[in-house]
């Protein structure tokens, strides 16, 4: 005859560490199991960002070694400094203020609202002079 095997006894609960209880204990594992798995990510996206640079880097060799260039004409150096011509400069800078000065000139007599002599009474209200004071000498 064979033995039955036993029923195995329920194991027991764990004992609390110290004055823990089963609540606390189980909130110090999940802020471990978090703090486990932020690292872990922290790690991940390191690696990630590696990973991502040498895929860069190894698809630049890539083109460079698929390109070749040669060196028509070297470069070489000025014989002197470039520098702008400071008397064009000057010429060009008074030129362009004075046309912009006659300009705003000419804009503000245009623009000017004032009646100055009996034309421009006449073009002002379309209407003839009556009267008009004479200046005085």
């Amino acid at each position: 005859m064979r033995a039955t095997p036993r029923p195995e006894a329920p194991k027991a609960a764990p004992k609390a560490e110290g004055t823990l209880t089963g609540t606390a204990i189980a909130e110090k594992k999940w802020y471990q199991l978090t703090r486990d798995r932020e690292i872990t990510k922290a790690k991940y996206d390191q690696l990630y960002e590696r990973l991502t640079k040498v895929r860069v880097n190894a698809s630049l060799e890539k083109q460079r070694a698929e390109t070749q260039y040669t060196i028509v004409d070297p470069a070489n150096f000025p014989q002197k400094p470039v520098r702008p011509s400071r008397s064009k400069l000057v010429i060009a800078g008074t030129f362009l203020g004075l046309l912009l000065g006659f300009a705003l000139a000419a804009l503000l007599v245009i623009l000017d609202p004032r009646i100055y002599n009996e034309d421009d009474l006449r073009k002002a209200c379309d209407l003839p002079v009556l009267a008009q004071i004479p200046k005085e000498a």
